[in-house]
């Protein structure tokens, strides 16, 4: 899910859907984000928007080896000034 998040493609995206639910869609990768994350990063608005209606939890804390300190989705927005994808 995270390289088709990465890659930008909603449909590539779409059809993880099943295994979104089966597979924790706040699954971390190994440098510590989230598929969301990935969506903020590279600025997918419709994927950022899918994965929330999907149950992405934006909320949750965590760090990662590219943020030592504690984040979230929405800290990520705010601090990359991207808060237009939310």
């Amino acid at each position: 899910l995270h390289d088709a998040v990465k890659a930008g493609d909603l449909n590539y995206v779409k059809q993880y859907q099943d295994s979104i639910y089966s597979h924790s869609i706040d699954q971390l990768d190994d440098q510590g984000f989230t598929p969301i994350d990935w969506s903020v990063f590279s600025e997918e608005k419709a994927i950022f928007q899918f994965l929330v209606e999907s149950g992405a939890d934006v909320f949750a804390i965590r760090t990662s080896c590219d943020h030592p300190e504690e984040f979230s989705t929405i800290s990520l927005l705010i601090e990359l000034s991207k808060t237009e994808l939310f």
